[in-house]
């Protein structure tokens, strides 16, 4: 499993994807940063004080937010075609071949693409933050759980998108994974928009989505640990929007994202050792 996981994290770091992820992070790192310049002026000008407490936190949110879709994109991106791909072309006969048991591939592949997504995704939250301090002089709140949280969205992506890979070609399980991921935001809005309606309806379909692919949760999750969201008297106008959290969930729901996790691992190997190559 050594050599797999070696081989994978060199395929990671070779692959365009990964140039053209960084190229985006730039450009979207230098866009973040003048709107936090903009907006610290703008803080600067008011004496309404409610704006001085509200525009950053918003800004904030909506910082972490995009970072999260520059993740995805790039974990369903980089796996989209982990196993497919090499089945496609031929290759994996080749390693299947060699005297390693299959679901070692399939854990040293995964391992290989978390190790680098973990990687971009802390580089990446760790820049949201400082960018915050240097433009603004706001500073988040618990930073060790929300990098826990906030890195768990890409892994948890990268496992579901290598357990379609088992089971479809690359193309079709792209599309599949980014309508899955675009549901998942779906629910994240409806579960904001339930919050502040006290909608029963738009909560239960908020809360089914959440529990199909619980990738927007965990950012709904990170950000709440991020601004504080249960020791800040305005919680209820920082978090009103499609970048907040009306209703953050529970620790019971990164319980159920573990057991998910689990079962996307479990499935692949059992799927991809039945498989006839």
């Amino acid at each position: 499993m050594g050599a797999i996981f070696q081989i994978s994290l060199k395929e990671m770091v070779r692959r365009r994807t990964l140039a053209i992820t960084l190229g985006m992070t730039l450009l979207y790192l230098v866009a973040y940063t003048l709107t936090l310049r903009y907006a610290a002026a703008a803080v600067a000008r008011t004496t309404n004080p409610l704006m001085r407490a509200v525009l950053v936190p918003q800004i904030a949110t909506a910082g972490l937010y995009f970072a999260e879709q520059i993740l995805a994109f790039f974990a369903i991106a980089s796996t989209m075609g982990a196993l497919a791909g090499e089945r496609e072309s031929g290759v994996m006969q080749v390693i299947a071949t060699a005297p390693v048991r299959r679901g070692e591939i399939v854990l040293g592949k995964l391992l290989g693409y978390w190790t680098v997504l973990a990687a971009y995704a802390v580089a990446l939250c760790l820049g949201v933050f400082a960018l915050l301090r240097t433009q603004t002089g706001f500073a988040l709140a618990n930073l060790w759980p929300t990098l826990a949280v906030f890195t768990l969205q890409p892994l948890l992506l990268a496992a579901l998108t290598m357990l379609g890979s088992a089971v479809l070609p690359t193309i079709p399980n792209a599309v599949v994974m980014f309508s899955l991921y675009a549901i998942s935001l779906l629910g994240g809005v409806l579960e904001q928009i339930a919050g502040f309606t006290r909608s029963a309806t738009l909560s239960a379909i908020g809360i089914v989505t959440s529990l199909l692919i619980p990738a927007d949760s965990l950012y709904r999750k990170s950000v709440s640990l991020a601004l504080a969201v249960r020791d800040n008297p305005l919680a209820g106008l920082v978090m009103i929007g499609p970048f907040g959290a009306q209703a953050p969930p529970s620790i019971w729901m990164l319980v159920y994202v573990g057991f998910y996790l689990a079962a996307c691992v479990f499935l692949t190997v059992w799927l991809f050792s039945r498989q006839d190559l």
